[in-house]
């Protein structure tokens, strides 16, 4: 078993406490493992005596910028999506007091998956019959999504309904000039882009909670290629579906359309569905067709390229170690974001 000096943000005693009196699904003493893929928030598979699993996710230590890491926000999409179709990792237990282990955490179902969280220009090695229904089933899990009236499902007032675009886009690039004395990054062209974006934002229909971070890097797959829980709702909140769908569009890899380091390398001639195919799916599946595609792609690629940059000026900063972290890589990642924003902005 790891010792508590050893898990990072974790004070084990109390919260193997908390989590034995709150939750009926696993009980304390647990073995802890860290659950690896992302640099943000800290995750944790637990194992009981008995064999039972669950996940505990709690925000990265030291100093967070405004309204990031939001235990509480996160737990809630998940209560509310719990008893729809919309697949994912039903919640057990939500502490909001920091006193247990220094911020508040939730307790989740552990969901068994293939993990799809690499990065750009590897393949994972999946069975050649079951590579054309992942991309069709991430499509159909969204649109599961994105088919709910938010008042349905009490996720009415996770955001306003309206002005999404605008919102994220002064978000974001208020995360960017936040970040960029410690990353030592501010480029002019992410300037340029934020005031072209901001002029041309296309006309939003009816709100519905869009995920945010959508991707092959945030879904567990079963053996025959199915979304079995989407993960990672940091920043879920009510938006425009279409930008939700754009966004996994552009970090699957392709010929059709210019990006920069895909989560997947999905090549059609590696068995796996096309952008346009996704794309087609998605308009047939949910009715809306995707109209303004340059738009959102060069919106989703400046909204990376700031949160890359804030992930990597925390890092700079001293606010979270760097062991393990590829730092240089995740310098250029940012630069080729910005990059592709650029030609992205030039085909508007």
């Amino acid at each position: 078993m790891a010792e508590e000096d050893q898990i990072e943000g974790i004070r084990r005693a109390q919260i193997e406490d908390w989590i034995g009196a709150h939750t009926q699904e696993v009980e304390p003493p647990f073995n802890w493992t860290r659950l690896t893929g992302g640099t943000s928030n800290l995750t944790y598979a637990i194992r009981d005596p008995h064999g039972r699993r669950a996940v505990v996710r709690r925000p990265p230590t030291g100093k967070l910028l405004p309204k990031a890491h939001d235990m509480e926000r996160e737990h809630k999409i998940l209560y509310g999506l719990a008893p729809t179709p919309v697949p994912i990792a039903q919640p057990y237990a939500l502490c909001t007091d920091p006193a247990v282990t220094g911020a508040p955490f939730y307790v989740m179902e552990y969901c068994e998956g293939i993990s799809l969280a690499v990065s750009g220009g590897e393949t994972l090695d999946l069975p050649m019959e079951i590579r054309p229904n992942v991309g069709e089933s991430m499509v159909k899990a969204l649109v599961e999504l994105h088919k709910l009236d938010p008042a349905d499902v009490g996720l009415d007032r996770l955001g306003r309904p309206d002005g999404y675009i605008a919102r994220q886009l002064n978000r974001w690039f208020e995360s960017w000039q936040r970040s960029h004395e410690a990353a030592h990054i501010d480029l002019p062209s992410v300037a340029e882009a934020f005031a072209v974006l901001s002029e041309r934002i296309p006309e939003q229909g009816p709100a519905r909670v869009c995920h945010g971070d959508f991707g092959p890097h945030n879904v567990l797959l079963s053996d025959a290629g199915e979304v079995v829980a989407i993960t990672d709702w940091e920043i879920g909140t009510l938006g425009d579906p279409l930008a939700d769908i754009v966004y996994f569009v552009r970090g699957w890899a392709g010929e059709e359309m210019d990006s920069t380091e895909a989560f997947l390398d999905a090549r059609r001639d590696a068995g796996y569905a096309s952008r346009r195919e996704l794309i087609a799916t998605y308009e047939k599946a949910s009715g809306r067709p995707i109209n303004d595609l340059w738009y959102y792609m060069a919106f989703n690629c400046f909204k990376s390229c700031c949160i890359v940059q804030g992930v990597y000026g925390r890092f700079m900063g001293g606010v979270r170690g760097t062991q393990g972290v590829d730092l240089d890589a995740m310098r250029e990642r940012i630069y080729g974001l910005a990059q592709a924003t650029t030609r992205a902005v030039e085909n508007l």
